[in-house]
């Protein structure tokens, strides 16, 4: 028996700041084998593999357009995210 799915999230930008006891989706590796991502996504944040410039930890997709185009392309462009199961399955050689 197979089981496959796909889902389509949208993680909003905050335009004000979060209510105390508000629930969102805080910092978190993707579950499956792959997230597709727009990288034109509001609020979206990623953590780069490598320490950055300065020192943060996730930063903006937006701010890291600004900062190197070159990286993510133009606003068509589509990151693709490994996920918790394809680290395990490349037994960390990929990660999440």
């Amino acid at each position: 028996h197979h089981c496959n799915s796909a889902r389509v999230i949208l993680y909003p930008k905050l335009t004000t700041e979060a209510i105390k006891g508000q629930l969102r989706c805080g910092a978190h590796s993707d579950t499956g084998a792959l997230t597709l991502l727009w990288s034109d996504t509001p609020g979206l944040e990623l953590k780069p593999l490598k320490a950055t410039k300065d020192g943060k930890g996730w930063h903006s997709v937006e701010s890291m357009l600004r900062q190197d185009a070159r990286a993510f392309g133009d606003d068509n462009t589509m990151i693709v995210n490994i996920g918790d199961l394809l680290e395990h399955m490349s037994k960390g050689r990929w990660k999440s």
